[in-house]
C-alpha cells in the first residue's frame, strides 16, 4: 500500500467502538501516571527507557478511529517525553505498518518482521533517537 492508496474503510464515528478497544488497554506511559503522583520506579533507574509503540496510523488517518487513537498516543508519548527528560527517562516512539503478528493477519502488502522491528527499537535506543520509523511505507508517510 502507498500513501495515496490509503482509505477509511468506515466512517470515523461508526468505528467508535473499535476506538473503545484500542484505547482501552493502556500503554505503559499512560500507566506510568495512574494514581495521584507519578510512579518513581522509572525514575529511580540512571538509565531508564519507556518505548510506546504508535503506528503508521498516527500519521495518516486512513483507519478511522484507530488512527485518532494512534495519533494520541503520539502526542501523548511526545509530552512525557519532555516532562520526564528531567529526571533521567528517555522516551521512544515507534511508527511501523503492518507487522508479521496476528493482529494483522488479515491485511495484504507487505509485512515487517518482528525481530527486524526490535533491532530497529533497539539500535534507536542504544543511540538515543526519539523516534523509530520501522518501513518503508512508514517512511514515505513521514515524508509526505
Amino acid at each position: 500500500m502507498s500513501p495515496t492508496d490509503a482509505y477509511t474503510k468506515e466512517p470515523f464515528v461508526s468505528s467508535i467502538p473499535l476506538w473503545m478497544r484500542t484505547d482501552r488497554p493502556r500503554p505503559t506511559g499512560m500507566d506510568y501516571w495512574k494514581g495521584p503522583t507519578p510512579r518513581s520506579s522509572l525514575s529511580a533507574n540512571p538509565r531508564s527507557i519507556l518505548v510506546d509503540v504508535h503506528s503508521v496510523a498516527s500519521w495518516y488517518g486512513f483507519a478511522g478511529a484507530y488512527s485518532a487513537t494512534k495519533a494520541a498516543l503520539w502526542s501523548a508519548t511526545n509530552s512525557l517525553r519532555l516532562e520526564l527528560a528531567p529526571r533521567g527517562v528517555h522516551v521512544t516512539g515507534v511508527h511501523m505498518g503492518y507487522v508479521e503478528t496476528r493482529m494483522a493477519a488479515h491485511a495484504d502488502g507487505p509485512k515487517l518482521a518482528p525481530g527486524d522491528l526490535v533491532t530497529k527499537v533497539y539500535d534507536a535506543v542504544e543511540a538515543n533517537e526519539y523516534e523509530v520509523i520501522g518501513d518503508e511505507l512508514t517512511a514515505q508517510i513521514k515524508a509526505a
